[in-house]
C-alpha cells in the first residue's frame, strides 16, 4: 500500500515538473531517441528543458508523460522514425509532439535534422521604415523573419522557400503599403503575399501619414436611413448619411438596420463586399460606399390545410404567433423579412406530407421559409389505431432492465407504450412502423447480474441492432405477438390435445393467434396463455379441470396459462342424454370434470356414477 502511494506521489511530481521523469518505477515505459546532433534539438519533458546527449537517448518515464521536439534556427526537424522505419504520428510541420504509451515500450525512435541555412544559396532585400509594426513569415519552413529598420538582406532555399507573407504587427492597423520590385502588392484582408525571387526588393511602409480621407455614400431608391457608421468602432452620432471624413489607416464599419431593410449588395470602391448586418474595413484612400435595399415588404403566400382541427401553424420557428387558418386554402401575408413558418400536429393526428410548389418535402421538416406566391399544402389524417400486436414481458422492473425500458414507435414520438408484467394489448397504427424496443440492461442493487434478455417477434428470436446492444428495431402487423424475456431464458414447452370425435372448440393462444389444428398440438414458451372455446365442452390440463367462463353466445371459454414441460389437453363434449354402456370399447373416459380417468375397457372396474365418453353422458352401476 505504502509503495503504491509513493509512486502516485512520484507520479504527481513528475506531471508538474518537479523531478526528472526517468526515475525508474515498476510501471514506467523505457524507449530511446537517437539523435547525432543534440544542439540542434530543443527537448521539452511535461514543460520542461530536458537537455539531450549525442547518440541514444534512454528514457524511463511514467506513462502519459509528454514531449515535445523541434529543431533549434537554423536546423529544422525533417522526420522521425521508429525501429522499422517507420513514421510516427505526432510530426506537424517541424515540431513532433509525443505523448508516452504503453506501445512505445522498448520503442528506438531516430531524430533527422537539416541545417536550412545550407540550402539558402539565393538572397532577396527587404526595405522597411518601422520592423514593429511588421509580421514577415517566409513560406516553406514558416520561418518568422526578424527585422530591423532599413536595409534586410534575407537568405532564402528557392526550391521551398518561394512566398512571403507580411501581416501588421496590430491586425487592426494597416500597414501603409508594400511594393515589390517598385509595384504596389494589393492586400488581401490586411494580408500581403509576395513571391520572392532571386535578387527581388521588397519595400514596407509601415507608418501611416497623418492624412484625411473622404467616404462617400450613395444609395439606391428606398435604401437612405438603411444603415449606421462607427470609425475606429466608436459610433458616429452625427453622421449625416452622405460622407464621412476620416484619417487614414481608420477603421471604418458600416451597420445595416436589418430589422427594417433588405440588403440587396454593398459595394467598397465598386467591388462587392460579403454584408450581412455590418461590414468593416480601414479607408487607405478616398473611398466610395453604394447601398442597394430597400425597407421589408409583405408577401403572400397560399397554405392548403383539409382540417385546421390537427394543425396549428405559427409566424416564425417560435411557437409565440399563431397563424388563424380554415379549411381548404389560406392565403397570408408574411413580412419579407420574416417568410419563415413552422407547424405542430396534435398528437391525434398524423401529417403524412407535406407539398411546396408540388415537390415533397423532408418528412423531418417542421417549419419552412416561404417566397411570394409560394402555395404549401398539408396531408392530415386522424390516427385511427385500427391494428394490434400483443406484447408480453416476464419483468418490465427485472433484473436486467431495472433501470430504463421502452417500446415506442419511430415515427410517432408522441405515443409511448407502458408495459406491465405479461400480456399487453397494444394498439397501434400502420405508419406507427417501425418500432422501437430498447432498455437499460444493469441492475444498481447487484452490478454482476448483466442478463441482455431476449426478444421474440411471433415465435422467431430477434437480432439487436448490433452485437452486444439492448435495442431493437422492428414492423408489426395486425396480431402479432412481442415476447420480452429480460430475467430468465425462455423455457420451451409443447401442448398436446386428446379431443372426442366430433367436438368442436376453437383453440387461441396468446390472445389472437389461432390454433388452426390442435389435433396436431403444438410448441410455446412457459407463461403462454392458451384458450379453448366452445359448446357443451369439458376441459382438463394434465388432469385439472379448467373452469369455464360463459359468453353471450352460449359458449364456455376455458383457459390456461402453460407451465409445465409438457402439457396434456383433454377436450370432451357434455351431452343432454344419459346412456348404460357396457365396458367393450377403447374409447377414453372422463369425469364431469372433464378429467381423462381411464379407457372404455376399464369401465367395469369404475366406481358408480356419470361419466363422459365419446360427448355423451353415460352411467356406470
Amino acid at each position: 500500500m505504502m509503495k503504491r502511494i509513493c509512486f502516485w506521489i512520484v507520479s504527481v511530481i513528475v506531471a508538474f515538473g518537479i523531478l526528472p521523469a526517468y526515475a525508474q518505477e515498476e510501471s514506467n515505459i523505457q524507449f530511446t531517441i537517437n539523435v547525432s546532433n543534440p544542439e540542434a534539438v530543443k527537448c521539452q519533458m511535461n514543460g520542461e528543458t530536458y537537455e539531450l546527449v549525442k547518440g541514444a537517448n534512454h528514457f524511463d518515464v511514467p506513462q502519459y508523460t509528454n514531449f515535445i521536439f523541434e529543431g533549434v534556427s537554423p536546423w529544422k526537424l525533417t522526420g522521425v522514425t521508429d525501429k522499422t522505419g517507420t513514421a510516427p504520428s505526432g510530426l506537424y510541420g517541424d515540431t513532433w509532439y509525443l505523448t508516452v504509451y504503453e506501445s512505445i515500450q522498448d520503442e528506438v525512435f531516430t531524430l533527422s535534422l537539416v541545417n536550412i541555412d545550407e540550402f539558402r544559396t539565393s538572397q532577396f532585400t527587404i526595405n522597411v521604415d518601422e520592423p514593429s509594426l511588421v509580421s514577415a513569415i517566409l513560406g516553406g519552413y514558416y520561418t518568422h523573419l526578424d527585422l530591423k529598420a532599413g536595409e534586410n538582406i534575407i537568405k532564402f532555399d528557392p526550391a521551398k522557400e518561394f512566398y512571403l507573407t507580411i501581416s501588421p504587427s496590430n491586425y487592426s492597423v494597416p500597414l501603409y503599403s508594400v511594393k515589390l520590385n517598385g509595384t504596389e502588392v494589393a492586400p488581401v484582408d490586411n494580408s500581403y503575399y509576395v513571391d520572392i525571387t532571386e535578387d527581388c526588393v521588397i519595400d514596407i511602409v509601415a507608418i501611416l501619414p497623418d492624412e484625411d480621407h473622404v467616404v462617400n455614400f450613395s444609395y439606391s431608391e428606398g435604401a437612405e436611413g438603411s444603415i449606421s457608421i462607427s470609425v475606429n468602432y466608436q459610433p458616429i452620432e452625427d453622421f449625416d448619411g452622405k460622407s464621412v471624413v476620416v484619417k487614414l489607416g481608420d477603421t471604418l464599419t458600416i451597420n445595416g438596420n436589418a430589422n427594417l431593410y433588405n440588403f440587396t449588395e454593398v459595394t467598397v470602391n465598386g467591388q462587392p463586399v460579403d454584408f450581412y448586418s455590418s461590414y468593416s474595413f480601414p479607408v487607405m484612400k478616398d473611398s466610395e460606399v453604394f447601398i442597394d435595399a430597400h425597407p421589408y415588404g409583405t408577401i403572400k403566400v397560399t397554405l392548403v390545410v383539409p382540417n385546421p382541427e390537427f394543425i396549428t401553424i405559427y409566424n416564425g420557428y417560435s411557437q409565440e404567433y399563431p397563424i388563424s387558418i380554415q379549411q381548404g386554402e389560406n392565403i397570408i401575408e408574411l413580412s419579407e423579412n420574416n417568410s419563415v413558418i413552422s407547424w405542430s400536429i396534435d398528437p391525434t393526428a398524423i401529417l403524412n406530407s407535406v407539398i411546396l410548389n408540388g415537390e415533397t418535402l423532408p418528412s423531418y421538416n417542421d417549419s419552412q421559409e416561404l417566397k411570394d406566391g409560394d402555395v404549401l399544402e398539408f396531408n392530415i389524417t386522424e390516427k385511427v389505431f385500427d391494428k394490434k400486436a400483443i406484447v408480453w414481458i416476464d419483468n418490465v422492473n427485472g433484473k436486467a432492465c431495472s433501470t430504463f425500458l421502452e417500446l415506442g414507435s419511430t415515427t410517432d414520438h408522441s405515443y409511448r407504450f407502458t408495459l406491465e408484467n405479461g400480456y399487453n394489448v397494444m394498439p397501434f397504427y400502420e405508419q406507427m412502423n417501425p418500432f422501437n424496443l430498447s432498455w437499460y440492461a444493469w441492475n444498481e442493487e447487484d452490478p454482476t447480474i448483466s442478463l441482455s434478455g431476449k426478444v421474440y417477434l411471433n415465435g422467431e428470436l430477434l437480432e439487436p441492432m448490433y452485437e452486444g446492444s439492448t435495442s431493437y428495431g422492428f414492423d408489426l402487423a395486425e396480431n402479432d405477438v412481442l415476447k420480452m424475456f429480460m430475467d430468465t431464458d425462455p423455457v420451451e414447452c409443447n401442448v398436446a390435445f386428446d379431443m372426442a370425435a366430433g367436438i368442436e372448440a376453437d383453440v387461441v393462444k396468446d390472445i389472437v393467434t389461432v390454433v388452426e389444428n390442435p389435433a396436431e398440438g403444438f410448441n410455446c414458451f412457459a407463461g403462454t396463455e392458451v384458450s379453448v372455446t366452445g359448446k357443451n365442452l369439458a376441459v382438463s390440463v394434465n388432469q385439472t379441470e379448467l373452469e369455464a367462463k360463459n359468453n353471450e353466445d352460449g359458449t364456455s371459454t376455458f383457459t390456461f396459462i402453460v407451465s409445465e414441460t409438457h402439457n396434456e389437453v383433454s377436450i370432451a363434449g357434455i351431452g343432454s342424454g344419459v346412456e348404460t354402456v357396457n365396458a367393450q370399447s377403447d374409447a377414453y373416459i372422463f369425469n364431469l370434470q372433464g378429467v381423462k380417468v381411464g379407457k372404455k375397457s376399464e369401465l367395469k372396474d369404475m366406481i358408480p356414477g356419470i361419466y363422459i365418453i365419446n360427448g355423451k353422458k353415460t352411467v356406470v352401476r
